[in-house]
């Protein structure tokens, strides 16, 4: 670049000379060519110096911009350092929580768990979701109504039945679409009344029943079951069964 700015200038006439010379000093260093520096060669040196200076100016930065980009970097520096106060205090408390990314932490948990809830509470959209109680959440099973020929289904101890016809299960999923199949009432009535009328026993008439929920009982031998009763489903004997027997109460 030194050699394109001189032209057409021998580059042997240039010679590399050392900076910072003072009048006085001449004989204490060498220059490029191997020579001691000479007095003429100092205040040669200083003006190119004092021609170089003058030549900057006249392309130099004008000085509004310039002191706009030192009180810029001035800016830069007080923000710097009142972000590094920021992080220390925010990073160095003496009570819970000691971080402020342990606090953001709980706090995005939290919104995590408020919004687990909403979404639980809130039906998916689709319309054939149903509420499961089992899970507590929305499902896609799709829930027979009594009206439809459904279970009545409430819980029965870690499971769940229908109080209608004794159908028990551990998911109440499974038992939500399926069909009814009537009154166990009815059901075991019929029953018993089918194998005395088969068997010529107690008059051919079934058991005489009465409901102490969720119990079932016969009114005439005592026989009773809460979901698939034995004796509930034999012919009626007429007269309460021995206090040893099985399924059977006195009145």
């Amino acid at each position: 670049m030194m050699h394109e700015a001189l032209s057409d200038t021998d580059p042997k006439m240039v010679v590399w000379m050392p900076a910072h010379l003072r009048k006085g000093q001449a004989g204490t260093k060498v220059r490029g060519d191997g020579f001691l520096v000479t007095e003429l060669d100092i205040e040669a040196n200083d003006a190119a110096d004092i021609l170089a200076k003058r030549s900057v100016d006249e392309h130099r930065v004008p000085l509004l911009i310039r002191t706009q980009v030192k009180d810029h970097e001035h800016l830069v520096t007080l923000n710097a350092m009142w972000l590094a106060r920021a992080t220390l205090m925010a990073n160095d408390q003496t009570d819970e929580p000691h971080r402020d990314t342990e606090a953001s932490r709980a706090k995005a948990m939290a919104a995590a768990k408020a919004k687990q809830l909403l979404a639980r509470s809130l039906p998916p959209p689709f319309a054939t979701s149903t509420f499961n109680p089992q899970t507590e959440t929305w499902s896609s099973t799709k829930l027979r109504s009594v009206q439809q020929g459904g279970h009545t289904i409430a819980r029965r101890l870690s499971g769940w039945w229908c109080t209608e016809c004794r159908v028990v299960s551990a998911s109440w999923s499974k038992l939500a679409p399926q069909k009814c199949g009537g009154s166990a009432i009815r059901n075991w009535t019929s029953r018993a009344t089918e194998i005395a009328r088969a068997t010529s026993l107690n008059g051919n008439h079934g058991h005489q029943i009465l409901s102490s929920f969720p119990l079932f009982w016969c009114s005439i031998c005592g026989a009773f079951g809460e979901r698939a009763p034995k004796r509930l489903m034999q012919p009626c004997r007429d007269k309460p069964g021995d206090l040893s027997s099985r399924g059977t109460v006195r009145t």
